[in-house]
């Protein structure tokens, strides 16, 4: 089982509904956090920095559609994540929770995390 966060924001480039640390970093570079959401972000990111491997610039580049979902088993990650979520609540954005069996072609993978390209018909 996998799980995504997202809010209902198309992405450019993928076309699928933006994930919650996307959403979030462009409150960030858009100056519309307060300094207490912005220090609370950047704890949520710093944690996941450390503790999550990322596929290669070039794998995303080839892959502009692929998504990320986190493995339901992916407890500590997951929460850290929802850490995101009243700060997006604040800015007016509803954050949703999708579960899936299929996030569609894998692209990359590890133990915490995928990044699946959408299948046809199927939202990411």
């Amino acid at each position: 089982m996998f799980v995504r966060l997202t809010v209902p924001e198309l992405h450019e480039e993928s076309g699928q509904q933006v994930g919650i640390f996307h959403a979030v970093r462009y409150l960030r570079d858009d100056g519309e956090l307060t300094e207490a959401e912005e220090t609370a972000a950047n704890e949520v990111f710093d944690w996941l920095f450390d503790r999550l491997e990322a596929p290669n610039d070039g794998l995303l580049a080839k892959s502009p559609t692929a998504v990320s979902w986190f493995r339901s088993d992916a407890s500590e990650h997951l929460l850290r994540a929802q850490r995101l979520v009243p700060i997006l609540e604040a800015h007016g954005y509803r954050v949703m929770r999708a579960e899936c069996v299929d996030p569609g072609e894998v692209v990359y993978a590890d133990s915490v995390q995928v990044f699946a390209r959408p299948r046809p018909g199927n939202a990411g």
